[in-house]
């Protein structure tokens, strides 16, 4: 019944043939009109075949057969209306099938219904061990990734490649939970929030800090400072 409607659509006095009719008049392609007008091909072939069902939605349509047709030299305003009439026998048609479907999905059978119910709790018991088992995977494979990651770190302060005339200076930063810090090799306590800070003494001249946080599997992750030490401060104007 669709397939008899859509054929009575596409003659020639309809849409889609006055679309096919105009552009083989002028010899054009779809691929070459769509480049032009910056629209899908398959969009301009929904509209030859009287495909409206798919066709995109207001106000997306109405662009589109106004561009394709006043390309093809056509009243856009009388194409726009018969697209209109055409789409709502369409959506008339498909509304009808989808009726006919429904009906037939509430005749299922009673043994049908029977069935799904006695295998409604094998489902329930097979879903949560599934489940389970997938939760578990989760948790291990993450556990095992993050195990082979480095642990995070980040310096707050001090800003790396610092010019001071101060003999000392004090480190802050952040890194995992848990996780070992320490300076130019001596340990440094943090937190529970992975938040750690220390004073650290410095010479003249140029001082190279090496901050480094590792964890259990030896994974290691290291930020430097470089910090020059002078005895006056200058600045140049």
């Amino acid at each position: 019944m669709i397939e008899l409607k859509r054929k009575i659509i596409t003659q020639n006095e309809n849409l889609p043939g006055i679309l096919y009719g105009a552009r083989k008049s002028k010899n054009l392609s779809l691929s070459q009109i769509a480049m032009d007008l910056s629209v899908h091909p398959k969009y301009l072939r929904m509209l030859e075949s009287g495909d409206y069902l798919n066709f995109p939605e207001a106000p997306y349509d109405y662009q589109i057969v106004k561009k394709y047709s006043e390309y093809l030299s056509q009243n856009s305003e009388r194409l726009w209306s018969m697209y209109l009439a055409e789409k709502d026998i369409c959506g008339q048609l498909g509304k009808k099938k989808t009726h006919v479907k429904n009906i037939l999905e509430q005749k299922k059978s009673l043994w049908s219904r029977i069935s799904s119910l006695i295998n409604f709790p094998r489902i329930i018991l097979n879903s949560i061990f599934a489940v389970i088992v997938l939760s578990i995977g989760v948790y291990f494979t993450g556990n095992f990734y993050y195990s082979l990651q480095p642990p995070k770190l980040e310096i707050i302060a001090p800003l790396d490649n610092l010019i001071t005339k101060e003999r000392q200076i004090v480190i802050e930063g952040v890194t995992d939970p848990g996780i070992d810090v320490s300076i130019n090799g001596e340990t440094v306590l943090n937190d529970d929030s992975g938040y750690f800070k220390k004073e650290v003494k410095l010479h003249d001249g140029i001082n190279l800090l090496k901050i480094t946080a590792s964890n259990k599997k030896k994974r290691e992750n290291s930020l430097y400072r470089q910090i020059m030490v002078v005895e006056e401060l200058t600045f140049k104007d």
